[in-house]
């Protein structure tokens, strides 16, 4: 089953470390003006870069696994505002292969 990661959209810029996978991992979202919209970066709690600047949207699952990281994905509706992170408008996920396998998304 997804996990859902916890959004705190009263804040701009905040980072979080997250277990994923019984992987630690440090999570950073991003709200920017211009676009109205969230970014998200994940790096490994040492610091090491693995995705960065990727805009978060509906229905919309990160580069994967590459170099091992994590699937991220979102679930909600295509218009959202700064304050939706984190709720059924728009929820940031930790998905696995497993959940991609019971979905029969290869």
């Amino acid at each position: 089953m997804a996990q859902l990661i916890q959004g705190f959209p009263e804040i701009f810029d905040h980072e979080q470390t997250a277990t994923l996978s019984s992987v630690r991992y440090r999570l950073e979202f991003i709200w920017r003006d211009r676009t109205a919209s969230w970014y998200f970066n994940l790096r490994t709690v040492d610091g090491v870069d693995l995705v960065l600047g990727r805009r978060v949207s509906p229905q919309w699952i990160s580069t994967g696994n590459l170099l091992n990281v994590p699937l991220i994905g979102t679930s909600g509706l295509d218009a959202f505002e700064r304050l939706d992170l984190g709720t059924e408008v728009l929820q940031v996920l930790h998905i696995t292969q497993a959940d991609l396998d019971a979905l029969g998304i290869a």
